[in-house]
C-alpha cells in the first residue's frame, strides 16, 4: 500500500488561500503568525495573535497540530464526525496536541477569519500514453538550426562582443584621455596660442603708431648752426654741452633745445614696448622749469645741450606719453629728437624691458631669445592629487572548520544576516575606532530560538557594541530539527 501524504490547507473566510504537502513544503514543522515574514500570515487587527506560532510539529514519526488558545476543532473518521471525548479516550487529543492519523481528517479554526484543514491523500502518479512519450522525446531536444539561423546567431554574437570590447576600450582608454586634467604646461601653451606671440627678430615690423617719414640725407652743420640760433630757449649754462661723454657714446649727440640733431653720424635705435605703455629712455635729465623755456641766456654753441636749466642727473630717465612717440622720432618734439632716419634693420621685442641684454659686439641692448625665455617659465607640470579613499568598516564571517550536523544551513543563515552586524559595527566604529575578531557560540533550541555567548579577542570593542551584537544575534531564529551548538568567528576591520 502506498503511504499517504499529509496535506494542509489554509482558508480565509471559507476561501482557499494555500496548500502545502509533506516532504515538498515542510518536513517536521510549520509556522503561522501575524509576522509579515511568514508564508502563512494571519492578519489580526486585535494584535492578539502571536507573531510566530508553531502550528505543526513531528514527534516519534507522527505529526501533531499544536492548537492555539481559543481555537475550535472538528474531526471526521471515515466521513463520520467524532467529538472531543472520542479523541481524548483514543489518545488522539492530549492537552493542545492533536495527533494526525491517516484515517481521519479535520478542520481547526485558529482565528475567526482563518481555518486550517488537514487530510492524508495518496500521491498522484501520472502515467503517460505512448503518444505523450513520443511528444516528450521530440520536444526534449531542440530542433537543428537552419543555415540562416546559424548565420544570424553568429552575427549577433560578434556584434555583441564588438560592443563589449568597444565599451571596455572606451572606459579604459578614451574616457580617461578626454576627461583627464590638463597640466600647467599645457594650460600655458594654450594661453600662448590664444595670445599668438610669434616674435620674428629677423624681419621688420610696422609700429602700431604711425611715424613721420624722415629725410634720407643728414642735416649739414650749417643748417644745424642756423637752427640752433633760431631757438627761443634760455639757459643759465655758458655754452658747454650738458650731455656726458658716456651718454654720447651710447645715444650720440641728442640735439639742441629746438629738437634738431647736432651731429651727422647715424645711430641705431632700440625701442622697448612694455605692458604699462611706451617708454623712450635715455640716461640723464636736467632739472629746471622746462625744455626751451628755462631762465638764462641761450648759448648757440651748446648745440648738444638740452636747453633746459637746472642740474643734470645722468642716472635719471625721461618718460614720454604715448602721444609723443611720433614727435620723438620726427625731431619736432622739444626733447631732442633726430632728423636722420635710423639705418640698419629694426628689432622688435615684446616682454619685460629688464630682460634686454647687451649685444655681443657693442654696448647697445638687444632683443633676447624669446623661445629660450619662454621655455624657462615652466619646466615642471603639476597634477592635482587624488582624494584619499576612505575604507568603510567591514565584517567577515569565517566558516568554522568543525563539522556540525546542519552546519552549512546555519552558516548560510548567519551569512545572509551579516548586514545587521555590519550596520551596528559602522555605527559604533564611527564613535570609537575598534577592530579585531569576535567568537560567537550559539545555543540553538529545537524551535529555532538562540542564546548567544560573545567572546571578543580585542580590548578595543566597547561593552555597548558587544551587547548590541548579542541582542541582534539572539533575535534570529534558525531552521533546525534538534538542539544544536554552533560556534563561528567574525573578523571586524576598520580600514
Amino acid at each position: 500500500m502506498v503511504n499517504k501524504i499529509l496535506t494542509l490547507k489554509l482558508f480565509y473566510k471559507g476561501k482557499l488561500l494555500d496548500t502545502i504537502e509533506q516532504e515538498k513544503d515542510f518536513t517536521n514543522k510549520w509556522y503561522i503568525g501575524s509576522s509579515k515574514y511568514l508564508s502563512w500570515q494571519i492578519l489580526d487587527e486585535s494584535n492578539k495573535f502571536p507573531p510566530k506560532y508553531k502550528i505543526l510539529i513531528k514527534k516519534g514519526g507522527h505529526y501533531y497540530l499544536n492548537l492555539p488558545q481559543g481555537s475550535t476543532l472538528t474531526c471526521w473518521k471515515y466521513d463520520s464526525p467524532v467529538d472531543a471525548n472520542f479523541l481524548k479516550q483514543n489518545g488522539i487529543l492530549v492537552d493542545s496536541l492533536l495527533k494526525l492519523r491517516e484515517d481521519m481528517t479535520g478542520i481547526i479554526q485558529v482565528h475567526p477569519d482563518y481555518s486550517i484543514q488537514y487530510e492524508f491523500i495518496e500521491p498522484v502518479k501520472i502515467i503517460l500514453t505512448p503518444q505523450e512519450k513520443e511528444v516528450i522525446k521530440q520536444t526534449a531536444r531542440p530542433a537543428p538550426l537552419a543555415p540562416m539561423d546559424k548565420t544570424t546567431r553568429v552575427v549577433v554574437i560578434l556584434a555583441l562582443m564588438a560592443g563589449i570590447a568597444f565599451s571596455i576600450f572606451y572606459d579604459l582608454k578614451l574616457k580617461p584621455e578626454m576627461f583627464r586634467e590638463q597640466t600647467l604646461s599645457e594650460l600655458l601653451a594654450e594661453i600662448e596660442k590664444i595670445r599668438e606671440i610669434k616674435p620674428e627678430i629677423s624681419q621688420s615690423q610696422t609700429p602700431s603708431t604711425p611715424l613721420t617719414t624722415l629725410p634720407e640725407e643728414p642735416a649739414t652743420s650749417e643748417k644745424t648752426t642756423k637752427n640752433a640760433q633760431v631757438g627761443k630757449g634760455k639757459s643759465t649754462g655758458k655754452g658747454g654741452s650738458s650731455t656726458p661723454s658716456g651718454t654720447q657714446s651710447i645715444f650720440g649727440d641728442l640735439g639742441t633745445s629746438s629738437g634738431t640733431y647736432a651731429g651727422g653720424s647715424t645711430q641705431s635705435v632700440v625701442g622697448a614696448a612694455v605692458l604699462s605703455g611706451f617708454v623712450t629712455a635715455r640716461p640723464g635729465v636736467k632739472g629746471g622749469s622746462g625744455i626751451g623755456n628755462a631762465s638764462g641766456t641761450f648759448q648757440p654753441s651748446a648745440a648738444a645741450g638740452l636747453g633746459s636749466g637746472g642740474s643734470f642727473d645722468p642716472n635719471a630717465i625721461n618718460r614720454f606719453n604715448a602721444g609723443d612717440v611720433p614727435s620723438v622720432v620726427s625731431g619736432t618734439a622739444p626733447e631732442g629728437g633726430s632728423t636722420v632716419k635710423p639705418s640698419g634693420s629694426a628689432q622688435y621685442y615684446t616682454g619685460p624691458a629688464e630682460k634686454l641684454k647687451p649685444l655681443a659686439g657693442g654696448s647697445l641692448t638687444s632683443v633676447p631669445d624669446v623661445r629660450a625665455e619662454t621655455e624657462k617659465i615652466v619646466s615642471q607640470s603639476y597634477k592635482a592629487s587624488e582624494p584619499a579613499k576612505i575604507q568603510e568598516p567591514a565584517v567577515t564571517i569565517v566558516k568554522p572548520s568543525t563539522i556540525v550536523a546542519g552546519g552549512d544551513i546555519i552558516f548560510n543563515q548567519i551569512r545572509s544576516r551579516k548586514g545587521q552586524i555590519e550596520q551596528a559595527y559602522k555605527r559604533n566604529a564611527a564613535i570609537k575606532k575598534q577592530s579585531g575578531s569576535i567568537t560567537v557560540i550559539l545555543d540553538i533550541a529545537s524551535d529555532g530560538t538562540v542564546k548567544a555567548t560573545i567572546i571578543p579577542n580585542s580590548v578595543t570593542f566597547t561593552e555597548s557594541f558587544l551587547n548590541e551584537i548579542k541582542s541582534i544575534i539572539e533575535s534570529w531564529t534558525f531552521n533546525v530539527s534538534q538542539p544544536t551548538t554552533y560556534k563561528f568567528k567574525m573578523n571586524l576591520s576598520q580600514g
